[in-house]
């Protein structure tokens, strides 16, 4: 194309920081905003009332879990934990096949299901028996495996339980 025939900058209908525009016009529809979707951590840090019940007794409106030292300790470490399997969910994302880390639940799940469904004295005891054997399991199927740690598999539990697949508090 000749430069007498090029077809000047002002009739482009997208050039220069008008493409850019668009271009980020477009990406905003192709991509929901962050803000209109539920963070997953969200999620977690809504479940101080799950933990709350966990304890014994009901949830009351303005209870933390700083209240109660005998779960403040154990609270931090379920937050690592949570967090741990959330960072692998995301490099699983951007770095392996689809459904690789959804496989990889589903192992952390058919491993823990039966002692979980198991009776415990409480659903403290619950969660902690099910995040122990879930740091046990063996996850050398999955593809994940050299990435994997033990937090991460305890970590899947939360987000089990967070798509209610996991009950730590069974009801009479």
């Amino acid at each position: 194309m000749s430069a007498s025939s090029a077809i000047p900058a002002s009739e482009v209908p997208y050039s220069g920081p008008a493409l850019a525009a668009a271009f980020r016009r477009e990406e905003s529809l192709q991509r929901p905003r962050q803000s209109l979707r539920r963070p997953r951590a969200s999620i977690y840090e809504n479940c101080s009332m799950r933990m709350a019940t966990i304890s014994g007794g009901p949830w009351e409106p303005g209870k933390t879990i700083s209240s109660d030292s005998r779960l403040e300790g154990h609270y931090d470490r379920q937050r690592v934990l949570f967090y741990s399997a959330e960072s692998l969910r995301n490099f699983a994302r951007d770095r392996t096949p689809p459904r690789t880390f959804d496989s990889l639940q589903d192992d952390v799940y058919n491993g823990v299901i039966d002692i979980c469904e198991a009776v415990h004295s409480d659903a403290l005891e619950r969660l902690r028996t099910t995040i122990t054997t879930a740091g046990q399991l063996d996850v050398s199927g999955n593809a994940l495996v050299g990435v994997t740690k033990v937090a991460d598999k305890q970590g899947i539990c939360h987000q089990l339980a967070n798509d209610d697949r996991l009950i730590w508090r069974q009801e009479a």
